[in-house]
């Protein structure tokens, strides 16, 4: 029989192996999806993820201090857990520290599928905007491909959640 301490070691030895989605707490407010993307590229994580998510309010044109980010791999969680987790922001004079969790939706896939019908502030002018525009504040999604060693790699630039939503379902359409 298994003891309490000894379950959730298993527990969180499994959560290691598999879990991919985070959650960046305490982010400076100034911050916007373009600021994170730029700090993951400068300690080597820019091709590590495939969903970015920087909640936005509108009122204040700050972010709400948190992200969801999926990670390509496990391996890829653990390394920017290191790189972030308990430590000061080293710009824009924050004293925040960063905190990184398991989030409770995991995957890319469920992600998606969670935040496409989420109310956008100005969703129906975010449809309307330019991409640039709209990658700034709704959640980004990136294609992936499989390189000949098996390993899930980053291709092309972000795509907005309803930009990608498009092309799934008119792949979806065509293939039918």
């Amino acid at each position: 029989m298994l003891t309490h301490a000894l379950r959730a070691s298993l527990v969180r030895q499994v959560e290691l192996l598999t879990r991919t989605t985070l959650m960046i707490r305490n982010i400076p407010n100034r911050y916007q999806a373009a600021e994170v993307m730029s700090l993951l590229k400068s300690v080597g994580l820019e091709n590590s993820y495939d969903f970015l998510y920087v909640p936005l309010d509108f009122r204040n044109a700050a972010n709400l201090g948190y992200a969801f980010i999926n990670m390509l791999s496990p391996a890829d969680t653990l390394t920017l857990h290191g790189k972030f987790n308990g430590k000061r922001w080293d710009d824009r004079n924050s004293k925040k520290v960063c905190e990184i969790t398991y989030a409770r939706v995991q995957g890319r896939t469920p992600l998606i599928e969670h935040f496409k019908d989420a109310r956008f502030p100005g969703k129906a002018e975010a449809a309307a905007a330019t991409t640039e525009e709209a990658k700034k504040f709704l959640p980004l999604v990136w294609n992936k491909k499989l390189t000949v060693s098996g390993k899930s790699v980053v291709d092309g630039p972000p795509l907005t959640i309803f930009e990608f939503i498009r092309m799934r379902d008119g792949e979806r359409k065509g293939s039918g």
